[in-house]
């Protein structure tokens, strides 16, 4: 399921991204493969090993992404901040709707 997990939020946040930053193809997908395999898996070890709260985990993994996107684009601070939010709130509520719509049944 992890495997799954990470594809889907690659695919997803990366094209979310790609609206925010159109020219940055191949560098977008490389960062946000990269970016989510630390962040999914450091996510998950959260979560279910230190029973960390779920919101506060990707509270502070939006951040982190917000201020490496910052860093790496050289974009403003108000475009970094809003392109991790949309994306972490899209790929964060993506298998929990799915799931609610009865197309998980775990």
């Amino acid at each position: 399921m992890f495997f799954i997990n990470l594809v889907a939020t690659i695919i997803l946040e990366y094209l979310v991204l790609l609206v925010f930053f159109p020219k940055e193809k191949w560098s977008l997908l490389q960062f946000t493969a990269l970016l989510n395999g630390i962040s999914l898996a450091a996510g998950s070890y959260l979560f279910n090993q230190q029973q960390m709260d779920w919101i506060v985990i990707e509270a502070g993994i939006c951040l982190v992404e917000a201020v490496v996107i910052y860093l790496y684009w050289d974009t403003n601070l108000f475009k970094a901040i809003l392109a991790s939010l949309v994306a972490n709130v899209i790929s964060a509520g993506f298998f929990p709707l799915l799931q609610y719509l009865g197309f998980f049944p775990f």
